[in-house]
């Protein structure tokens, strides 16, 4: 017959046994739960210059090697590095079957750095794989040029084309509707790593399908010359003192020659 004393000994032991076994052995489930794979990859696709405070269009792709035995992907997205205050990523979390996800990330609002992580993860028969990667994105100042557009006509216009171009390439684009005797104001960023000195031409076209708007003085092309010249004060890249022409006003005119106005 065991002693009452060593049968007592031998329950604690048992029961220190299993608080020693248990916790490592869930520890160890819960970290089986998600492993990192070599064969999922993320890729984040868009502009690797952003202006300080501005925003941009990026597409966050993540696929798996062996994609048909995948049944969602996910992610989560955060901004690190130093003094990245105003930098943000929209959405910043989500689940896709295809793994395709639409990203709005606003610049730091100072120049340098801006790394945006990205932890995926992909659902596979009940086991979750997950990836971190991280993207550089160099947060720059930019010339801010704002067109303001004024509609005279007593009649709307409707999905107007408005570009701007400088020394001739095309830097941005948008679509603009305009009620009658109304003004729509746009701002685009010039955002570039370096520039040449001197002169450069800023151009913006308006594309009315209707063919009825055009610039106050008849046609639909309004250039400015701007000078760029520098203080030899770089800030990784980027003159942010020297630039003559930080921000001006373009004025443009819709004028609609078929439009009359009404009778009272």
């Amino acid at each position: 017959m065991i002693p009452r004393r060593m049968l007592s000994i031998g329950i604690i032991m048992v029961l220190l046994l299993c608080a020693l076994v248990f916790p490592l052995t869930a520890i160890d489930a819960r970290a089986a739960d998600a492993s990192e794979s070599m064969y999922l990859t993320v890729k984040l696709e868009g502009p690797s210059l952003l202006g300080a405070g501005v925003e941009g269009q990026y597409v966050l792709r993540v696929w798996y090697f062996f994609k048909e035995r995948i049944d969602n992907y996910s992610f989560t997205a955060s901004i690190v590095g130093d003094d990245v205050s105003g930098g943000a990523v929209s959405p910043n979390n989500g689940t896709s079957g295809k793994g395709v996800f639409n990203l709005t990330i606003t610049g730091a609002s100072k120049p340098g750095t801006m790394t945006v992580r990205i932890n995926a993860s992909a659902d596979e028969f009940g086991k979750t794989w997950y990836k971190v990667e991280e993207f550089d994105i160099e947060i720059v100042n930019s010339i801010v040029i704002k067109a303001a557009i004024e509609n005279k006509g007593y009649a709307p216009v409707t999905n107007v084309s408005v570009k701007m171009l400088v020394d001739g390439t095309l830097i941005d684009e948008r679509r603009v509707s305009i009620n009658p005797i109304s003004r729509v104001d746009l701002t685009f960023n010039w955002t570039f790593s370096s520039i040449p000195e001197g002169r450069h031409v800023i151009t913006i076209i308006i594309d009315d399908p209707s063919g009825v708007a055009e610039f106050e003085e008849g046609n639909n092309v309004l250039t400015k010359e701007v000078y760029y010249v520098t203080s030899g004060n770089w800030l990784r890249g980027v003159l942010a003192i020297g630039i003559m022409f930080i921000a001006f006003v373009l004025i443009m005119t819709l004028l609609q020659r078929s439009a009359k106005k009404p009778k009272s």
